[in-house]
């Protein structure tokens, strides 16, 4: 009767170990981010990360009772990185697309900025078809694994097209007059005018109701399986949403309100 007494004590320990030992790892919420990515996510003279999504990913984890904790990873390994559990989340300007969902699970989108070229020199289109006709010959600078890369590849038949790692990459070549336009998120060239006030939009503001390929917002990338982080996620996103403060931390990073409700 000792011996099974002191073996009970034994495994009820351990148990207690491991249900403690998950619960502080529990407490902790791995974000993936790019860092190259203003105003979504940067990183600052001081080597922190900051960015509309790094305010959002920790005032998330506050609902949630959990710390984040942020993980820099470049754009072109942030979905495998994620499925070798590298970390829990992907927050890094991630566009919700029909390919991407083959992968990972989305949460329901939050913002919404669309997609532009940005130049230095290019006159403005006010349509698809005119845009098409001012990128012929020219070369159009996109970042690898993008939905603009997809888009101007399977679109841009006389453009030469220009892949680079980075955004900040492009955005040197753009500025230096390598390229004659780069195709992004349109935050992107709004944070960029900030710099550098000869940058211009000069196309119109690419969506979904342009073309299905640029997907159906920005969303949170988890895992498939992860079914509670899931559902718990998207009940904070929807809380932010009716309260507001969604809109409010949308609009204090992109001067105007990009959230979606």
């Amino acid at each position: 009767m000792k011996k099974i007494g002191f073996l009970t004590i034994i495994i009820i320990t351990i148990l207690v170990v491991i249900q403690f030992n998950k619960k502080s790892s529990d407490e902790i919420l791995r974000v993936g981010v790019e860092g190259a990515y203003i105003p979504w996510g940067g990183i600052d003279p001081s080597g922190n990360v900051v960015g509309f999504e790094v305010e959002l990913a920790n005032k998330i984890c506050e609902k949630i009772n959990r710390k984040c904790k942020f993980i820099k990873q470049d754009w072109d390994g942030i979905i495998p990185a994620l499925l070798n559990n590298k970390y829990d989340v992907i927050m890094a300007g991630m566009t919700i697309t029909e390919e991407r969902k083959k992968k990972i699970d989305f949460t329901r989108g939050y913002a919404d900025t669309g997609v532009a070229v940005g130049s230095l020199s290019l006159e403005k289109s006010n349509s698809i078809e005119e845009l098409l006709k001012k990128l012929e010959g020219k070369k159009l600078g996109v970042q690898t694994g993008t939905i603009s890369a997809k888009w101007a590849d399977e679109t841009l038949k006389n453009t030469i097209i220009r892949s680079y790692g980075t955004q900040e990459e492009l955005n040197i070549d753009l500025l230096n007059g390598r390229i004659d336009a780069g195709m992004n998120d349109t935050s992107v060239w709004t944070a960029l005018q900030k710099e550098n006030e000869d940058i211009k939009i000069v196309s119109p503001i690419l969506t979904s109701k342009d073309d299905p390929l640029f997907g159906e917002g920005i969303g949170i990338g988890v895992k498939k399986g992860r079914t509670e982080l899931l559902s718990e996620l998207n009940r904070v996103l929807n809380e932010m949403s009716a309260d507001g403060s969604l809109s409010n931390l949308a609009t204090k990073w992109f001067g105007y309100d990009a959230s979606l409700r």
